[in-house]
């Protein structure tokens, strides 16, 4: 419906355009209202927002508070925020004033920004390309990035196979195209009864992306799985430790609060089944060590529940 706006402007037939921007507006109300965390869908439906909002001031407003409700849901997720204070700024600076009439048609809502061509892929000394995923031989990139076309379709029709999204999301990312990324690893992570190999696959692109919450989301399910393995338990509690600290410096301190309660328990359930194991195989990592000298778990030294965690 985005595209056919432009198409209709471009044929001075205003009424389709009208039609179009309408059908568009109700189909990303939909999205945003299905999934209101996606990026892909909050920034498309705030790129029609902004504008249609010299005509309408209300729809610069409705951009702002949908990017409010996504950044609340991810708050780690530097990308919303800076779209929200770019828009903050917009509607500081005057946008969104109704334009004076006139009898010409309405104006032509922009048309996205081509993307630039994706960069020449490079492969270090070894042959290999950095990824979300890690590293990968540059030929199994090039061979991803030249049959994305191929991989989108296979997706289309077969959204659940996750080998298939991991793969056309690693293709997304290599050729810039970040949000699509991030929708295909969110759709992945909704699908129940996900195994330990594909969880470790999107704990390792979430971390590498810095979306922090996606990541705590990711090893929660992870100690689902793994009830019994410390090293789970012990990476949960690292990164709920990490968005505590990032909501203290946000002055939310409540919600920090609860973030790092649920680190230390989690951290506290790691050491105690790091001990257990530390019984049978002595040889195995000594989580409560780690846990002392792992600089991620500072905020909480002076908790009176982490220092029992920790002291024998």
């Amino acid at each position: 419906y985005f595209q056919r706006i432009n198409i209709a402007a471009n044929n001075t037939n205003y009424v389709e355009q009208a039609r179009m921007i309408k059908e568009a507006d109700f189909a990303y109300k939909q999205a945003v209202a299905f999934c209101p965390y996606s990026p892909e869908a909050v920034f498309k439906y705030v790129s029609l927002l902004t504008s249609l909002s010299n005509r309408d001031p209300s729809r610069l407003d409705d951009a702002i508070a949908i990017t409010e409700v996504c950044l609340q849901m991810d708050q780690a997720n530097l990308s919303v925020r800076d779209l929200l204070e770019h828009l903050r700024r917009l509607k500081a600076s005057g946008m969104g004033t109704p334009a004076p009439a006139a009898t010409q048609p309405p104006a032509q809502p922009p048309a996205p920004a081509p993307k630039p061509p994706p960069a020449q892929i490079k492969a270090d000394a070894n042959g290999n390309v950095s990824t979300p995923f890690g590293d990968l031989p540059i030929q199994t990139l090039q061979a991803l990035v030249g049959g994305i076309e191929q991989l989108h379709a296979q997706y289309r029709t077969n959204t659940t196979n996750t080998q298939i999204a991991i793969s056309l999301a690693t293709a997304f990312f290599q050729t810039g195209n970040t949000n699509s990324g991030l929708a295909v690893l969110d759709r992945i992570l909704l699908q129940p009864n996900l195994d330990t190999s594909i969880l470790g696959a999107l704990a390792t692109a979430y971390g590498n992306l810095g979306y922090a919450q996606r990541l705590e989301r990711t090893l929660g399910r992870l100690v689902e799985n793994n009830p019994t393995s410390p090293e789970s338990h012990y990476d949960l509690a690292a990164i709920r430790a990490a968005i505590a600290a990032s909501l203290k410096g946000q002055n939310q301190d409540q919600a920090s609060q609860q973030r790092l309660e649920l680190a230390i328990r989690a951290l506290t359930n790691a050491i105690h089944l790091s001990d257990q194991r530390q019984t049978t195989n002595p040889a195995a990592l000594n989580l409560r060590e780690r846990a002392k000298a792992d600089q991620r778990f500072a905020p909480m030294h002076e908790d009176p529940r982490y220092k029992a965690a920790i002291n024998r």
